[in-house]
């Protein structure tokens, strides 16, 4: 791996020193993760190639987004750089803490009702498309929910898990009828800013209780999405939603309508790891929409 070009970027925004104490390295999805300690800073470094600086870039800016909400924490992104044949994305190391992440919980809850009430659009989207999970994610601007869920959320992954023969793509020969569903089943309200990949593992905390967020997909969406992504595979307990409802309350029959926000994730699963998510995408298809 090309150290050098690693150390002139981190001398850049002066972060590099001699005598590091520790550097740890793992795998991540699609990149090398290092944990680089000095006696001065603590870093996290996502180590990409070249060819995804697009995701680097998405990712530095959906963390800085969120940080200037000033309703949520992010680490502190240094810099986001393509040097030679690689990306790097560098900002603070979280000393995680497994108690912490149960303390936060109420917290977080406030926090995160605080970000969708107090950051809010004209239009759902967002100024540049970014990725989800390392697939892409369009953000083209509309006032319409139903058809910005439909024609930048689930058509663009239904085309995708058909072209991997994995869905038929006749779930695409009804999209005015698709959209009309949408538009009865979720209720009007003002575009909020979101995480956008709200699942457990993309909340940490410290072990003083203090949450932050990472690895975002953001946009401004309606901000059913985000509590109904909590939900999909679990990691939030009742104080997060207690907290949230004490803020913004979700308007009713919210949990009758929380899979059709659910069905957006598990079709990127579906289209990250294959035929084990087709069933219970399926299964919300039928329901809501119908069989193709």
């Amino acid at each position: 791996m090309d150290f050098d070009s690693l150390y002139e970027v981190l001398k850049s925004v002066d972060l590099h020193q001699e005598g590091i104490d520790a550097v740890h390295f793992s795998d991540g999805k699609g990149c090398k993760l290092l944990t680089y300690r000095t006696d001065r800073n603590s870093l996290f470094i996502k180590w990409y190639s070249a060819k995804d600086w697009g995701q680097v870039e998405a990712e530095a800016e959906g963390l800085k987004t969120l940080g200037k909400s000033g309703s949520i924490r992010c680490p502190t992104v240094y810099i986001s750089i393509k040097r030679g044949n690689n990306s790097f994305l560098i900002m603070d190391n979280i000393e995680v803490s497994s108690a912490g992440r149960r303390a936060s919980m109420g917290a977080f809850g406030q926090q995160l009702a605080r970000l969708h009430k107090e950051n809010q659009s004209a239009a759902f989207g967002y100024e540049r498309n970014n990725y989800i999970g390392g697939l892409h994610q369009e953000n083209g601007k509309t006032v319409d929910w139903s058809e910005f869920y439909y024609f930048n959320r689930l058509a663009p992954q239904i085309r995708l898990a058909s072209e991997k023969g994995l869905l038929s793509r006749d779930l695409l020969s009804r999209e005015n009828e698709w959209i009309k569903i949408l538009e009865i089943e979720c209720p009007e309200e003002p575009p909020s800013l979101v995480h956008g990949d709200l699942w457990g593992g993309n909340l940490i905390a410290d072990e003083e209780g203090n949450p932050y967020v990472i690895d975002p997909a953001v946009a401004y969406c309606h901000r059913e999405i985000d509590i109904a992504m909590t939900q999909l595979f679990g990691g939030f307990n009742p104080e997060f939603y207690k907290a949230y409802q004490s803020i913004y309350p979700l308007q009713p029959g919210y949990v009758d309508r929380m899979e059709i926000y659910q069905l957006y994730f598990l079709l990127v699963h579906v289209n990250l790891f294959g035929r084990s998510y087709v069933g219970s995408t399926m299964r919300i298809i039928e329901k809501y929409f119908g069989a193709p």
